[in-house]
């Protein structure tokens, strides 16, 4: 009689959440994505092993976690409980992500299965932009996307994310990784692929990011080398025409501006507590600056100031306090350094757009997060 190998559904899961990783809004079915969905299982899943769930390493996290629910239902003294859906559903996610982390953290003790993770990121990421050179390639025109409420991009990689800022940090965070694993194939790749989204917060927090890796593992001529290429990639790149291309373009710099002053109006009216995370997308409809079928309308241009406007100064100081918990509780070894740089990158990224709470970037510091919390060391990607 043949014997069939025992599948592990949860394995199985855990390939899903990076294979589907680089597909990204093109799976997304009535505003769900299935990553949602399997990270859901796989927490769940998570509370019925045996071993018992260590939940101090969540200290940090459940602290912003009851401020941004008590922020939720103080909304309700302003919002209707149907307004606040939207809010609760992007609430849900936080709590989806953290228990992915949970569920990480209990698989990433075997160093072996810890190197096995970190490449699959990376080959997300790397997946991620493969895509946005077949978009760039064969449909750089993206005008009619328009009609779909989502901003309208000429010749910009933007892979399936179909946003280059987003693209571009994903990719930022993807290079780090290679350049941690000595992929230089893989890394040249990646900062090509930077180039062409034309996203200059992309551009920054890769240099700041690249900076402190290469600070931190005594590599600084290599980083002066690699910002004289950036530059020089920089000149030589291709201006085929409209705003989008113009690295000096100043529209989207008014835009921010603009944006900034919508989220300090609305934190103005509940400075203390926020207007409840994330009711965000009313708080604009109801001031008649936005439409709820905008992709743009629950976010803002600055992750600080979006956790300023939806939890208010409580919340801000708690999530600096998470923060800062998180960054001193990592591990001084090589997924350490992967992820402290990778932190870099995201928060100067998120200077210029709501970077921290966007699902794909969850994730991937879920990932990290889980990697870096033990000083086991690796001396295979050493």
């Amino acid at each position: 009689m043949v014997k069939f190998p025992k599948i592990d559904v949860v394995d199985i899961l855990t390939l899903l959440v990076f294979g589907l990783y680089p597909f990204g809004q093109l799976i997304r079915f009535a505003g769900v994505h299935p990553l949602e969905v399997i990270l859901l299982i796989l927490g769940i899943a998570n509370l019925f092993k045996s071993q018992p769930i260590n939940l101090s390493s969540l200290h940090p996290f459940a602290g912003f976690l009851i401020v941004a629910m008590f922020s939720l239902f103080l909304s309700l003294s302003f919002f209707r409980v149907d307004q606040i859906l939207v809010g609760a559903g992007y609430l849900a996610r936080i709590i989806i992500i953290g228990a992915f982390y949970l569920y990480l953290k209990r698989i990433t003790k075997d160093p072996e299965k810890k190197h096995h993770i970190l490449s699959s990121l990376l080959i997300s990421g790397v997946c991620l932009a493969v895509f946005g050179w077949i978009q760039y390639l064969f449909f750089p025109d993206l005008r009619f996307m328009k009609i779909f409420n989502w901003d309208d991009h000429y010749y910009r990689l933007v892979s399936t994310l179909f946003d280059p800022a987003f693209t571009a940090i994903i990719i930022v965070l993807a290079a780090i990784i290679s350049l941690s694993l000595k992929k230089h194939v893989l890394f040249i790749f990646l900062l090509v692929s930077l180039l062409v989204t034309y996203s200059r917060s992309g551009y920054l927090s890769f240099a700041l990011g690249s900076f402190y890796f290469f600070y931190h593992t005594h590599q600084i001529k290599k980083f002066i080398v690699l910002m004289l290429v950036l530059v020089l990639g920089l000149m030589i790149l291709p201006t085929p025409g409209g705003e989008g291309v113009n690295l000096r373009r100043t529209n989207s710099i008014v835009q921010k501006i603009a944006e900034s002053k919508i989220s300090f109006t609305i934190f103005s009216q509940n400075p203390v507590f926020g207007i409840g995370f994330n009711n965000l997308c009313i708080a604009k409809v109801n001031l008649g600056v936005s439409s709820s079928q905008n992709h743009s309308c629950s976010g803002t241009d600055n992750s600080l100031l979006f956790v300023l406007t939806t939890t208010g100064i409580v919340g801000l100081m708690i999530f600096g306090h998470l923060v800062t918990q998180v960054y001193r509780q990592t591990a001084s070894n090589t997924y350490g350094r992967v992820f402290k740089a990778s932190v870099v990158a995201i928060l100067v990224h998120s200077l210029f757009t709501n970077t921290l709470f966007y699902l794909w970037i969850l994730v991937w510091l879920a990932v990290l997060v889980a990697l870096s919390r033990t000083s086991v060391r690796d001396s295979s990607i050493q």
